[in-house]
């Protein structure tokens, strides 16, 4: 619930962020912003995991002031990913393929969110997304007939 003043949404959708809209990226040139509005500190605690490649962060401080709810995301122009595309990939047996990326439909998302201060004040927030479409990406052994079409 503490105001977001700025967000960034991944390129294209990444399934693992469920449901549609919640995603933010950081980057050199980008970034996610809020405003620490609890009146005491924050502490954020970051834990990567080279095994599965995942970054937590846990954020700690004074105990809610507030309520948060999130409408379901409202999904629109919904556009299907192109076809799958296969890349060479020397540490794949020939005849098989490997997972490298996902394919994802691109779309538009709309997500509100609305948090209720303990002082009467309520605040909603409207949150935009928008994915392009992704094809899925396919490893294959370099000599694979199927990269020379």
């Amino acid at each position: 619930g503490l105001p977001i003043l700025e967000r960034h949404e991944h390129s294209y959708r990444v399934h693992y962020y469920d449901p549609p809209g919640t995603d933010a990226t950081t980057s050199a040139s980008k970034n996610l912003r809020f405003v620490n509005d609890t009146g005491a500190p924050l502490f954020f605690q970051v834990t990567w995991n080279l095994r599965q490649q995942t970054l937590r962060l846990n954020l700690f401080g004074p105990a809610p002031d507030r309520r948060v709810t999130v409408a379901k995301p409202v999904i629109y122009n919904l556009r299907s990913p192109p076809s799958a595309r296969l890349i060479a990939e020397p540490s794949v047996p020939l005849g098989r393929t490997r997972l490298i990326d996902h394919a994802e439909s691109g779309m538009r998302v709309t997500l509100r969110r609305t948090v209720s201060l303990e002082t009467g004040e309520v605040r909603h927030d409207t949150f935009r997304s928008s994915y392009v479409p992704w094809g899925a990406i396919y490893g294959v052994n370099p000599a694979d007939p199927r990269l020379r079409r």
